[in-house]
């Protein structure tokens, strides 16, 4: 039920992140934003989407670091 809410929550960041860029184009395209504000928004809309990708990699890489780091620990002991 959790791995479904991630999930969930994720695919719905992607799709806000997307609509956010495609909004800014659109209302670069028509001029009712300047071009620089159009590329604060298209930033923001791809740190959302790197991050729901890259953040759950990164925390799954540091869990396995600290597990591994452990095991070793207990051989050591």
């Amino acid at each position: 039920m959790k791995q479904i809410i991630i999930k969930t929550g994720q695919v719905a960041l992607i799709v806000l992140g997307v609509l956010l860029i495609q909004g800014a184009l659109g209302a670069s395209d028509n001029f009712s934003i300047s071009f620089a504000e159009c590329l604060i928004r298209c930033g923001i809309g791809m740190a959302m989407i790197v991050a729901v990708i890259w953040i759950p990699r990164i925390a799954q890489a540091i869990r396995l670091h600290k597990k591994s780091k452990e095991e070793v620990d207990n051989h050591a002991a």
